[in-house]
């Protein structure tokens, strides 16, 4: 049981309360923060940093490896704490397994023992990226608004087709929960790692007939308060405004879609100047014209807002 996250909804089914059951730290979110948080994570830079790492000859030099795991620990830590301490467990738990501990309690490792370290790594970023694809699919199959079929129906019909793996594997124990001074019992749920509080937090709103929007600033996914809700209150980029807020000083009164798109313009254009080899300009102008064809058919009100957000993507 050392080692797993203990966790539960409260009585109004807004806030998750997690922690390890080794006594590490404790966290309170707002319902659907860590899922959302999950799935903005771009994995392909750290498969491609891994990647790096491992041409790199250490010489038995820990220093770059701990700027290594610093580097993705503070990317991590900066999306979602719990996220950050997860990798720390699965991180120092590779290293253990690859590496030797000398008498003054340093870690020793050769050439092999690093590529072997690093190939491990790799495959369990590999494994959380391929995880967060199935996750964005369950969503869009069943949180994401429909006029007749309820979230719960959609995901009962899901999940008839799938061995639910990771509902399976949920167990459930009693602890005490000394919270607020008062001493009551309290069921908590266990999860061997964070994949699997992330299921248990998409299930429950699907059970619970939740429904997400994609923020008509950002396009990150949210849990809104209500279907007319366009806006998440995520921080927005560098300007120490949530989206809300940002929208009611600077996109009141203009057309939601058009500020989508000129924001995702915005960003490939400097994606295109940075990295060209990573977006070419003739797939630039590509993703231009549909993104305009799409824009024009929202402003004829031929598709919704959400329906806008989910296909302006450049690589849909």
């Amino acid at each position: 049981m050392s080692g797993d996250l203990l966790f539960y909804l409260d009585g109004k089914n807004e806030y998750s309360r997690v922690a390890f059951a080794d006594g590490g730290r404790t966290f309170t979110n707002q319902l659907g923060c860590l899922l959302f948080s999950f799935i903005s994570i771009d994995f392909s830079d750290i498969l491609a940093q891994t990647k790096d790492m491992s041409t790199i000859n250490f010489a038995n030099n820990s220093k770059i490896l701990e700027l290594f795991y610093k580097s993705i620990y503070n990317k991590m830590g900066a999306i979602h704490p719990l996220l950050a301490e997860d990798l720390k467990q699965n991180y120092l738990a590779l290293l253990d397994n690859h590496c030797t501990m000398s008498h003054d309690n340093v870690r020793e490792f050769d050439a092999d023992t690093i590529a072997n370290f690093f190939d491990d790594f790799y495959n369990y970023v590999l494994k959380l990226s391929a995880f967060k694809s199935k996750i964005v699919e369950i969503m869009k199959l069943c949180l994401t608004y429909h006029p007749i079929e309820s979230t719960v129906l959609r995901y009962y019909n899901w999940s008839k087709q799938v061995n639910l793996e990771y509902i399976n594997n949920l167990g459930i124990n009693q602890v005490f929960d000394e919270s607020g001074g008062d001493i009551a019992w309290q069921t908590f749920y266990s999860a061997k790692n964070v994949e699997y509080l992330i299921f248990y937090e998409l299930e429950y709103m699907c059970l619970n007939n939740f429904c997400i929007k994609r923020c008509a600033n950002c396009g990150e996914y949210f849990l809104p308060f209500s279907r007319k809700t366009q806006y998440c209150d995520n921080v927005f980029e560098d300007t120490n405004l949530t989206c809300k807020k940002y929208a009611q000083k600077y996109l009141a009164g203009t057309n939601p879609a058009r500020a989508l798109y000129n924001k995702k313009n915005n960003l490939h254009q400097m994606r295109n100047a940075r990295k060209p080899e990573e977006l070419p300009k003739e797939k630039l102008n590509e993703w231009r014209a549909f993104a305009q064809n799409l824009l024009a058919e929202y402003e004829r009100k031929a598709i919704s807002l959400d329906e806008f957000a989910e296909r302006i993507g450049i690589d849909n």
